[in-house]
């Protein structure tokens, strides 16, 4: 029985924050206290957007006469802005005051944006 590909998305995105965040607790294990214990729900923040991202990258291009290039742009630079704009008001606002909180909130960035981009291509691949 084949998946639907939002449902195969969903299960490879949330296998691979699993990952991340074992990853993370390990991390968290071996240096004591220099990670966020905030950084699951920032885990969690992630996925979603990467989710929701996925999903209108998906199925707009169905319904509309945008061009897919344009529709992915769109949509990373928003996420970017949403990303730089929590990462900004997070540390501003003294929730996070450790520098090394924004050392990670940026490699988990840059995890997703690869995750996001692979799974991206596969898909442009298959739309054409």
């Amino acid at each position: 029985m084949k998946q639907h590909p939002i449902a195969m998305y969903l299960t490879k995105l949330s296998i691979f924050s699993i990952v991340i965040c074992f990853m993370f607790l390990f991390f968290m294990l071996y240096t004591k206290g220099m990670l966020s214990p905030n950084l699951p729900y920032y885990i969690v923040m992630f996925w979603a957007l990467t989710a929701v991202g996925y999903c209108l990258i998906y199925f707009i291009p169905k319904r509309k006469t945008m061009n897919f290039v344009n529709i992915v742009m769109i949509v990373k630079f928003g996420k970017m802005i949403i990303y730089i704009g929590v990462l900004s008001i997070v540390y501003l606002s003294k929730i996070e005051t450790d520098k090394m909180f924004v050392v990670s909130y940026l490699i988990i960035f840059v995890l997703y944006l690869i995750f996001d981009t692979i799974t991206l291509y596969s898909l442009a691949k298959k739309s054409k």
